[in-house]
């Protein structure tokens, strides 16, 4: 008990530490491949038995240890709120010229969807509130447009536009 409360408070310390660095611009953004930061991401989250699909080749030009910590936020939080067998996808906007995250949870309420990006606003009774207003603002950093909508299976989807572009491989993925 003792040592879950300790990583609690560690993630917590983490979460404000975040927040307040990630209002800076990203000065110097280098080439990373989306498929590589959610693999690496992936793996940095306790995701029991949930599912890792990713269906994008982008490479976009970003602050690699932000989008890492963007995508680590995103899969920590639908594992929490969607359940330890969630699946979640990585994918290309339909534009091309983004990408979002969804899971195939219970979703966000249309009421609910600008609100949960600030700091303070949790779900759930043992949340900070921190995670999705951290996501908020290192978007903002990048310059890119972050909405929050309903993915294809009624879950949450967050969608990242103006993304700057490299390049786009089609292909796909899947963790376990």
């Amino acid at each position: 008990r003792a040592q879950e409360a300790h990583q609690r408070i560690q993630q917590i310390i983490r979460d404000v530490l975040a927040l307040v660095r990630g209002g800076h611009n990203i000065d110097e953004p280098t080439t990373v491949a989306l498929e590589t930061a959610a693999t690496d991401a992936w793996s940095l989250v306790d995701t029991g038995d949930s599912t890792l699909v990713i269906n994008t080749q982008l490479v976009i030009r970003a602050d690699r240890e932000q989008l890492t910590r963007i995508f680590e936020n995103l899969f920590r939080n639908a594992v929490q709120h969607a359940g330890p067998d969630v699946t979640v996808r990585v994918e290309t906007l339909a534009s091309g010229q983004g990408f979002y995250i969804a899971d195939d949870g219970a979703g966000i309420p249309p009421g609910d969807r600008s609100a949960v990006l600030e700091a303070g606003v949790s779900r759930d009774g043992d949340g900070t509130g921190l995670g999705l207003a951290i996501v908020s603002s290192l978007a903002a950093a990048h310059g890119w447009e972050l909405a929050v909508t309903e993915s294809e299976s009624g879950g949450a989807q967050f969608e990242f536009a103006g993304v700057d572009l490299v390049a786009d491989e089609s292909a796909s993925t899947e963790l376990d």
